[in-house]
Order: structure tokens, then sequence, then C-alpha cells
């Protein structure tokens, strides 16, 4: 309900009482209330005064609505602080995407003998049976540009043998009694220039899905941080993702540093 009153004549003192009685009532449902007044001598100039009202009860509520209900879905550690980002979900994803560049990089043949090239390599046992190598044999370095594979079971050796042969790897294995011996390659000018640049590749590649976990981190933040949230919480939360990021993209260049490092070397 809107009152209006459009007078000459109001003075201020009669403004004021008129106030005064509205505010003791309670009869506007709308709880608006709009004095027009037309400028004479000694009165206020033509103005709306628009006064809302709120309930004590209201204003309590909103109150603690917006200082102690968390977002919908969100939880809390044992110190009660909101939990706007899976912080060890996020650590895990980054993880297990740095670890697979290693385990990358570990197989790629550098010049040197080093057991990890052959990681990659599944041995076939009839139609359907596949195996990894370090299952079916063990692995050693004999020196510098020899690998030896020993397989558990002498029967196998022909089946480890053209595993290795037929890899990608650009391998020779050669039989002497049971064991396997694998020359490696020195590396020329030409494939380490070659490989340092696939290295890099991998390397950035990886940091791009690196980043792309921070952005999914920076979603569900996002998504979090609703009504009940201060700007502080936000900030802080948004500075753990970015250090985790940092962290893991800092791992990233020492493990690729490592690597090019090996290959220029070999």
């Amino acid at each position: 309900m809107i009152y209006s009153a459009i007078t000459r004549s109001f003075q201020s003192k009669t403004l004021f009482k008129i106030l005064q009685t509205e505010f003791k009532t309670n009869s506007f449902p709308n709880k608006h209330l709009n004095l027009c007044l037309l400028n004479t001598p000694k009165t206020f100039d033509l103005q709306t005064f628009h006064i809302r009202f709120y309930s004590k009860g209201a204003k309590d509520k909103k109150k603690h609505h917006l200082k102690d209900d968390p977002p919908v879905n969100v939880k809390r550690n044992d110190e009660g602080i909101l939990q706007l980002v899976d912080l060890d979900h996020l650590s895990d994803r980054m993880t297990k995407t740095v670890d697979h560049l290693s385990r990358t990089l570990a197989g790629l043949r550098s010049g040197r003998a080093n057991p990890a090239i052959l990681k990659s390599i599944s041995i076939v046992f009839g139609e359907n049976k596949h195996l990894p190598i370090e299952k079916v044999a063990s692995i050693t370095v004999k020196d510098a540009q020899t690998l030896l594979v020993i397989p558990n079971d002498d029967q196998i050796l022909p089946d480890i043998e053209k595993a290795i042969r037929n890899s990608s790897l650009g391998l020779n294995p050669q039989m002497q009694d049971n064991i396997l011996k694998i020359p490696i390659p020195k590396q020329t000018k030409e494939s380490r220039e070659k490989l340092t640049k696939e290295i890099a590749s991998l390397i950035e590649a990886t940091k791009v899905a690196v980043r792309k976990h921070r952005h999914d981190g920076m979603k569900q933040l996002k998504a979090n941080s609703k009504e009940g949230v201060s700007k502080d919480d936000i900030r802080s939360w948004e500075k753990d993702v970015n250090e985790e990021t940092e962290k893991f993209i800092k791992q990233i260049d020492t493990i690729g540093k490592q690597k090019i490092n090996e290959v220029s070397n070999s």
C-alpha cells in the first residue's frame, strides 16, 4: 500500500508528525511510504521518499546465512574450514599426469643402456595373453651400450626376442645361450636433435594437461563459491590451487631437463 499526499502547506514539523504516525502504524502491507511534497516557502522541495522496512527476524536470518551457511555440497574439514576445492583429488590427477610423462621419457632410447626403455614391451602368449616383459624376465645393464635380458623360463626366450625386435625401438637383440644381449646404438647428431624436439613436445603437452586440471579445480571453486563464502576464502583457495599447479610444473621442467641432458651426453 502506498500513501501519497500533495499539499502546499506541509511545514517540516507537520511532515515529521506524519512520518512519526505512519511509522507507528502497521497499515502498509508493502512497507513503503511515499510522500510527495510540493515546494512552498519553508517547506521541503517536491520529493519522493521511499522507506523500506525489514523485520528484525529477517535481518538476523540474512546475517546468519551470509556468515555461517556453507554452500550446498561443500564440506568442512576437522578445523571447520570450508573445502571449496578437493585438493587431494586435484593433486592425484596431476601426479598421474607427471608419472605418465616419466614413464614415456624413460622409454625413449637415448643412446645409453637403460632397462626402462624395454618396459613398454609386452610378450604375447598364444592369442590373447599379454604380459609386460618385466613379469617374465629380468633386465640388467652389462655396460653403457648393452642390456641383458634373462628370461624366467628358457622356453619363452624366442617370444621375448621377437617382441623386442618387432617393437618401435629399433633394437637388434642377440641370443647367447639362454640370455638376450641387446646392443644400444649410439645417437647421431641428427637423432639427438630429433629426440630433443620430441621430449620438448612431450613436456609442453604435459604442462597443458596439468593446467587443464588447474582449470577444473578453478571451476569447482567457482561452483562452490556461492553466497555465504567470503572473498578471503575464495582468494585463499585460488592461491592453493595455483601453488599446487606450479609445484607440478616445476617437476615437469626438472624431469624434462634431466632427459634432455641424458640425450645430449649420449
